[in-house]
């Protein structure tokens, strides 16, 4: 099964189910401490827990932000450890991409928001 993460009208990021469940539970973790209710959205959105779609369109500013952050703090964390240190060292390079597309395209939306502020 794969996930579905809605950035914006055009802009889904399309991952294996595993990669889209690794993402949203160390997200999850990560933003756990300062927003319960969006660690609570982003495990609710698990392969486990639902159909595996996630949009955040209509999502606060500031948890885009706090969700970006967290993805880049995980993709930062995996390619500090290397791929010794990855479940399945070969599957590392194309996690390693997948994640830092979404970080991208999170990185991307949060400067077109800020942009839009008046």
């Amino acid at each position: 099964m794969a996930g579905t993460i809605v950035v914006t009208d055009s802009v889904s990021w399309l991952p294996a189910g595993w990669v889209y469940d690794s993402v949203l539970e160390d997200a999850a973790t990560q933003v756990a401490p300062h927003g319960a209710d969006l660690a609570d959205r982003l495990r609710s959105a698990t392969t486990s827990s639902s159909v595996a779609y996630l949009d955040i369109r209509p999502w606060a500013d500031a948890d885009v932000a706090a969700f970006a952050d967290a993805v880049q703090d995980g993709l930062d964390r995996v390619v500090h450890r290397g791929r010794a240190a990855f479940a399945d060292p070969g599957f590392f390079d194309g996690y390693v991409a997948k994640v830092a597309q979404l970080a991208s395209m999170l990185r991307d939306e949060v400067a077109r928001r800020r942009a839009a502020r008046p």
